[in-house]
């Protein structure tokens, strides 16, 4: 009886786990492409297909239970003994996603500029692409290099021939923190779902009834990539390099692309390591947790400058100005006001100071792209005793500010070290005020002007070309 009774439970644990389902719209009936659907508090799940349909297979049985998700739509819980009554899954839309009106009390003008990766790819290589698997996003920082806030009218990506250009992928639009350089609040409304016409061309995606506004540190680029029926066909891209040498030269070299991707695949361009260390980022949406794409690769920082013999025998260096790592090409259109802005701070002038003219600027060592990373160059920096870089890079001025400085700290022309007192005074001010940055608010002045409030204390900030500084009189940094 007992062995009866598990051989039931065992056939209908298993029992119309394969049934085909859908999943529709609850207004308009119609179908949801590329629908989620997980385990609830689990990372196991899979996706509908374009149809919005979707199979289970015997790896479920009737106790699990699901949770279906859309961008734009409420979330639903459901458990698969229900889904076997009731294979149609409908989802309401959700209200609290309408779109906003800006009500202006002026007329403003606007003019469209783009930011992000403008040129086309080198055709000629296969390297210069970006593809990846099923499900799996790949989100790009686009720093906004006028350092405004402004409107998202569409988004530009290039495809190339060596995918099939024809597969769906998915747009995600995701606001970039002023403290740290990683996607943060998706600020897309619905599901985008696009796809390429032919090989290697632009294609405009219009994102203007989203009404997404781009603030000063621009934003990141979000792309899904599907696997869809009319891929079922095409394996995966196979590329091969191969150099013929002959008598310890370079005699030609191969490029063989033996099969085609099942994705689309976007084209890309060469940026030196530097620049796009923490650019490119991706995860797997069943999993939901962003991984920086560089810290993943086998790029090894500790072997930076340390000579190393190529396959060709020759001995090279590699750093972080000539390793080179693909960035996707995609940029955005955006509409920004005309408007006037009067810099207050500003660099310090090189005839104030002769010596600071043979700093050069290294962003790769001292970052600030956002407020963490300059909080943490400028301790690097002081740290270093490298105070001109920070004078020079790192801080800004309101007029005469820069003078009072190279008069507290200047002897014929030259900058000596800090008293070890007033190096140690700053640098414990400027860990405190990291170490509570999760705490402070920051508050918007104007375009490019901020305060960033830490316990009762105001510091000024001020954003430019994509690069946060702050003016160091801001309650005492100097004295």
């Amino acid at each position: 009886m007992i062995k009866h009774f598990f051989i039931f439970l065992l056939v209908y644990s298993s029992s119309n786990v394969f049934s085909q389902n859908k999943i529709v719209d609850l207004s308009t009936k119609k179908a949801l492409p590329y629908t989620y659907i997980k385990l609830i508090n689990q990372t196991k799940g899979t996706i509908a297909d374009y149809n919005g349909e979707f199979i289970l297979d015997s790896t479920y049985n009737v106790f699990d239970t699901l949770i279906v998700s859309c961008i734009g739509y409420e979330s639903k819980v459901i458990t698969i003994k229900n889904l076997q009554k009731h294979p149609i899954i409908e989802l309401k839309g959700n209200t609290k996603l309408l779109n906003e009106v800006v009500i202006t009390s002026k007329k403003i003008k606007y003019q469209r500029k783009k930011i992000g990766v403008l040129k086309n790819p080198k055709k000629k290589f296969f390297e210069y692409t970006v593809t990846t698997q099923n499900v799996v996003e790949r989100a790009t920082w686009i720093p906004n290099k006028y350092a405004i806030s402004g409107r998202l009218n569409s988004v530009n990506i290039y495809i190339k021939s060596m995918g099939l250009q024809k597969a769906h992928f998915r747009i995600h639009i995701y606001q970039c923190s002023s403290y740290k350089s990683i996607p943060g609040k998706e600020l897309t409304k619905s599901s985008i779902i696009s796809s390429g016409k032919r090989d290697n061309e632009w294609i405009n995606i219009n994102l203007e009834d989203q009404n997404i506004t781009i603030n000063e540190n621009g934003c990141f680029i979000g792309i899904e990539y599907f696997d869809t029926r009319m891929s079922e066909q095409n394996a995966d891209t196979l590329n091969k390099k191969s150099i013929i040498y002959e008598s310890g030269k370079i005699k030609d070299t191969l490029y063989l692309n033996n099969k085609k991707s099942n994705h689309v695949v976007l084209g890309s361009v060469f940026e030196p390591y530097k620049s796009i260390k923490n650019k490119i980022w991706y995860r797997n949406n069943f999993d939901q947790e962003w991984i920086n794409w560089c810290a993943t690769t086998t790029v090894n920082e500790s072997r930076f400058f340390i000579r190393d013999t190529l396959n060709n025998g020759s001995v090279y260096r590699f750093h972080e100005d000539n390793l080179y790592m693909e960035i996707p090409c995609v940029n955005l259109e955006m509409s920004f006001a005309k408007e006037k802005i009067n810099l207050k701070l500003h660099e310090p002038k090189k005839r104030k100071l002769n010596k600071i003219r043979f700093v050069k600027e290294d962003q790769y060592s001292y970052p600030q792209s956002n407020i963490s990373e300059l909080f943490s160059s400028l301790i690097k920096a002081f740290e270093s005793d490298d105070h001109l870089y920070a004078l020079k890079y790192l801080l800004a001025y309101k007029k005469n500010e820069f003078d009072l400085i190279i008069e507290e700290f200047n002897v014929e022309g030259k900058i000596i070290k800090l008293p070890i007192e007033e190096k140690n005074r700053i640098i414990l001010k400027l860990k405190t005020i990291q170490e509570k940055l999760d705490v402070s608010e920051l508050k918007k002045v104007n375009n490019k002007y901020f305060e960033l409030s830490v316990d009762d204390a105001i510091y000024n900030l001020a954003v430019d070309n994509s690069l946060w500084k702050l003016n160091p009189y801001a309650h005492g940094l100097y004295k």
